[in-house]
């Protein structure tokens, strides 16, 4: 019935022709399972077909319990098809596996080995919070087990243990130190990996301290190949056990010289013995390379590790690729000349058809980049993100572009073009910093009078090409420009005030996306009219057609530059415009006072007729607390008189 219910399945050609299948089968199966008279053997049947339909999506908690009870069977397939159906379809908050525990405890207790191993199997994967406890002793009973398979399953499952609650094991470092030191390679195995989680942990590394020597032992023996060849995959001794020990050699030995100095012959011979040029050795030689740039330092080994991410970055397998740029990114952090030699691989690989490969390259350039090769890199990067489709990979490109150009810009100008070149390519994705960065290196300049004109020059020269082109341009970039026109056009001589005033008229017409923009836009106009000392009646006209506007930053600015225009008309220009927007006044020092003490005579006059002091947040905390224990007036008591006591002996 089982192989005509997959064939069915597989000639169904619809998922409502599938799901009528399941249906019925299910229909089928809790007939059968209600049954008391089905035979153990038949349930067995009944169990994989049960699985069968949980697979393809479909409920069958109806038997969940005949699962469990499967599991006391005194025949092993059954028990084992039992514990099978629990751990793969009952979640481990499961109410139903409370009814197991009885079970694993006793199989756990059997004196058949594979019970044993059934059952700590299952406690593995169902076990939660508050049934660790219950079958923690069985499980430690069994460490001393006289079968390795047993003692291997038991250190499984004591880390799944610790993984679900750590306190519920609180000898976990001297198992995991007792089944390190076992006779079998398998269980030695199995205790690394509960080791390597203790080490992430951070809480047991200082106990674990004294293992470096052993480890250094157990990877020795392995190279030299004294373990049963039975480990070996593909002429390799033992390449897991290898991994795992070597991340456990990396956590101990991270920023201390004493142990990594234990380990340095080890990491040597064990990296040339598994550079066999298959992929397994490659994988081992990876894991040698990872531990080499974690661990202290060692200019010799980081040689060896340089020489195997070489052979790596350049194979044309992208698998092999990919391990050299992760390699590369883990030792550029120790020493960036190591990168130097693969640079132009490195940004090719940036043209890969991978994706994954393609950020990995991101990731290992935004981490080589410094003040010697910016230029070339950055040139790339921008090339790719002109060329780039895919929206995160240009907005991951465009932020890391700004980074990098403002930590190791090699001049102002360069600085400049880049930042436009990324408002080109897409602008929404450049983050707000940058272009407040980007405002101050204009403004700060280098200090020197005559480079920073000429800086500031460029930049009017810059961004009047950028609006004479009549592309869309973005607000972020139309702020940057309408700040730069209106605090430096001044300095070029190839535009008057007039030219600048036209460009930022064209400007302010423009559809904007934020109505902040035209704030930017006409606050520029305004430091135009002031630096000519005119405003035509062009211009005025721009603000009283916005003082309307329903945005009220907008209206205040259009306002108080109408404001100032009749103000200078009536009483001249110089004295009112030089005082209100100086010249080139952006980045003067300002001295703030903050006790506002301009205003104290005001303050003053105003108590003497009377008005309330200011209290401040301390001087209203006094008042309540004042107010809080003043005694309470005498009211009506409504509370009940307590009993009389009896005067009478």
């Amino acid at each position: 019935e089982f192989f005509e219910l997959i064939r069915g399945i597989g000639e169904a050609k619809s998922k409502q022709e599938e799901d009528k299948l399941i249906l019925k089968e299910m229909a089928i199966l809790k007939t059968g399972m209600e049954n008391p008279k089905v035979t153990l053997k038949l349930m067995k049947e009944y169990m994989v077909r049960l699985l069968y339909c949980e697979m393809l999506g479909h409920d069958a908690s109806f038997g969940y319990v005949n699962a469990i009870k499967l599991t006391s069977s005194k025949e092993m397939l059954e028990k084992r098809m039992g514990y099978l159906a629990v751990t793969l379809c009952l979640p481990p908050d499961h109410e139903l596996l409370l009814l197991l525990i009885s079970n694993l405890q006793n199989d756990m207790k059997s004196t058949n080995f594979v019970s044993a191993c059934c059952a700590l199997t299952a406690a593995a994967k169902i076990v939660n919070e508050e049934t660790v406890p219950a079958l923690l002793p069985q499980v430690l009973e069994l460490r001393k087990h006289a079968k390795p398979i047993v003692r291997k399953k038991v250190i499984s499952t004591l880390q799944r243990f610790y993984q679900i609650s750590p306190s519920s094991v609180p000898d976990i470092v001297e198992y995991a130190k007792e089944s390190l030191c076992d006779r079998d390679p398998s269980v030695m195995g199995a205790s690394l990996c509960l080791i390597y989680d203790l080490l992430v942990s951070q809480e047991y590394t200082r106990q674990l301290k004294d293992l470096v020597p052993g480890l250094v032992a157990i990877l020795k023996q392995i190279i030299e190949r004294r373990l049963s060849r039975d480990f070996d995959y593909h002429r390799l001794p033992a390449p897991w056990i290898q991994i795992h020990v070597l991340k456990c050699l990396a956590l101990l030995c991270a920023d201390d010289r004493q142990s990594s100095e234990l380990v340095y012959e080890v990491l040597r011979d064990g990296m040339q013995r598994a550079d066999t040029g298959l992929n397994i050795g490659h994988a081992v030689v990876f894991e040698f390379v990872k531990t080499i740039t974690t661990i202290y330092p060692n200019n010799l080994l980081l040689e060896s590790a340089a020489s195997a991410i070489s052979r790596f970055i350049t194979s044309s397998n992208h698998n092999l690729k990919y391990l050299g740029i992760q390699s590369l990114t883990q030792i550029v952090k120790i020493n960036p000349k190591y990168a130097i030699q693969h640079q132009m691989v490195v940004i090719n690989c940036l043209e890969d058809t991978d994706e994954t490969l393609r950020r990995r390259t991101l990731e290992l350039l935004f981490t080589m980049t410094n003040a010697n090769n910016v230029t070339v890199i950055v040139k790339r990067l921008l090339e790719f993100a002109k060329k780039s489709i895919d929206a995160h990979m240009r907005k991951d490109l465009i932020e890391r572009i700004s980074i990098l150009a403002k930590n190791f810009s090699p001049s102002i100008p360069w600085y400049l073009d880049t930042m436009n070149s990324l408002f080109e390519i897409d602008p929404q994705y450049i983050p707000q910093e940058s272009l407040q960065n980007m405002m101050s290196v204009i403004g700060e300049g280098v200090g020197v009078e005559e480079d920073d004109a000429e800086m500031r020059s460029h930049c009017v020269e810059t961004f009047c090409n950028v609006v004479d082109s009549k592309n869309v341009i973005h607000d972020l970039h139309m702020q940057v420009i309408a700040w730069v026109l209106g605090e430096y056009s001044y300095m070029n001589e190839s535009y008057d005030s007039s030219d600048i005033l036209a460009k930022l008229c064209e400007l302010v017409e423009r559809q904007l996306e934020f109505e902040e923009t035209r704030c930017w836009i006409i606050t520029a106009m305004l430091k135009i009219i002031a630096q000519c000392k005119y405003a035509s009646p062009e211009i005025v006209e721009y603000f009283r057609k916005y003082k309307d506007s329903k945005n009220v930053d907008l209206q205040q600015r259009c306002y108080e530059g109408i404001a100032l225009v009749d103000a200078c008309e009536r009483c001249g220009w110089d004295d009112i415009m030089d005082a209100v927007l100086p010249l080139d006044g952006a980045y003067e020092d300002i001295e703030v006072d903050s006790k506002l003490s301009f205003g104290q005579e005001y303050v003053n006059g105003l108590l003497r007729k009377g008005a309330k002091k200011y209290l401040s947040t301390d001087d209203q905390r006094q008042v309540l607390s004042d107010v809080a224990t003043k005694p309470a007036k005498r009211q009506l008591k409504f509370d009940k008189y307590e009993n009389p006591t009896s005067s009478v002996p």
